[in-house]
């Protein structure tokens, strides 16, 4: 019997912490209270959010199981940017101990939300009509491809970013009408 809780008591010690996959969305506007979904595992037990740079603030409000993937949470925040905030990073923390980090960043910029319609071929791309702008994307799973179609004119100077955990390796393609400026094939 004291083996057996000694086990138990050693196994309980040695529980996970949170791990965060992603944040949805991942920026706001400063001054302003956003919703935002946090995906990964070990997240039941949260109870705090923590900011590693001043001027935020967040509160857990629930906690689900993610439907589509085995293991795995979701976690729904509250997030507050104080009028002055950039950019910075925050984490999720548990009984366990805290998450890795995930990015959240402040913009002036409009936000527009990426649509519910297939936009995974250049022909579907997603128009963006008002620029600057912050899109606000998902990508759901390995390999998922989103395309979005923006206006420009000649001698025109624009950058482009983007901003997520390590769980993604995003990257940026531009193409023209037809295909890309960069590779001719």
């Amino acid at each position: 019997m004291k083996v057996i809780s000694h086990l138990i008591l050693a196994f309980a010690a040695f529980a996970a912490p949170p791990k965060t996959e992603s944040i949805f969305p991942v920026s706001g506007r400063p001054g302003t209270e956003f919703d935002a979904q946090i995906r990964g595992a070990n997240l039941r037990e949260a109870y705090a959010v923590w900011f590693e740079t001043a001027g935020a603030s967040g509160e857990i409000a629930k906690v689900e199981t993610d439907p589509k993937r085995k293991n795995a949470e979701i976690l729904h925040v509250k997030l507050r940017l104080d009028a002055n905030f950039k950019r910075g990073s925050f984490r999720i923390v548990g009984p366990n101990g805290l998450s890795n980090a995930l990015p959240i960043v402040a913009h002036a910029e409009t936000t527009i939300q990426e649509t519910a319609a297939a936009h995974d071929l250049p022909k579907q791309a997603q128009a963006i009509g008002s620029l600057p702008a912050a899109i606000q994307g998902r990508i759901s799973e390995s390999g998922e491809v989103d395309y979005y179609a923006i206006r420009v004119q000649a001698g025109e100077t624009w950058t482009f970013e983007t901003i997520c955990s390590d769980a993604l390796d995003a990257a940026i393609s531009l193409y023209k009408p037809g295909g890309s400026w960069f590779d001719p094939d």
